[in-house]
């Protein structure tokens, strides 16, 4: 049997530290204990890191998770992405009515201002008949943009009631 070792170790219990001692043989001695100035020069599996390291580390985490972390969600055939670092995506689908020749889009979560986001609008095929449509959107809110369209060349002739795809980026804070 080896020689007895006699040390001190401290564990956070909230307040301050707690100290521990060990009474161990050698023999039962499997892990290396790392500091925090050994942390950066372990690269081998197996070795323990103090409590201090451990508090850091995860406290590092929850930081980069909060700045990284997102909400998805949707509201009818609206999408949204929600960033916690305040970028804010959306998409979906717009109707078009032929009597106005345009429709509405309601964002499910406010931008922070109209001039916090960009609105790209796309319209789908309708028929052989609207080959060319000239479609544009309108910013009004930061929750509310209107989306218009017409028939290419004469730009006075409504198109028939369909869909648009629309996205928008932007910032929600």
């Amino acid at each position: 049997m080896g020689a007895i070792k006699k040390s001190k170790f401290k564990v956070d219990n909230g307040t301050d530290f707690d100290t521990i001692h060990f009474e161990t043989s050698s023999e039962q001695i499997t892990d290396k204990i790392v500091s925090v100035d050994d942390l950066e020069l372990v690269t081998e599996p197996g070795f323990l890191v103090d409590a201090l390291v451990a508090k850091r580390i995860n406290s590092n985490l929850t930081a980069l998770n909060n700045n990284l972390g997102y909400e998805l969600g949707s509201s009818g055939y609206t999408y949204y992405k929600k960033y916690n670092d305040g970028t804010l995506l959306m998409w979906g689908i717009v109707s078009i009515g032929y009597t106005t020749g345009s429709g509405t889009i309601n964002f499910p979560i406010a931008f922070k201002d109209t001039l916090s986001y960009q609105l790209f609008v796309q319209q789908k095929y309708v028929s052989s008949a609207y080959v060319f449509e000239i479609i544009s959107a309108q910013k009004m809110t930061g929750s509310l943009a209107n989306v218009y369209s017409r028939k290419y060349p004469t730009t006075t002739d409504k198109v028939e009631t369909h869909d648009a795809d629309w996205f928008a980026v932007g910032r929600w804070k």
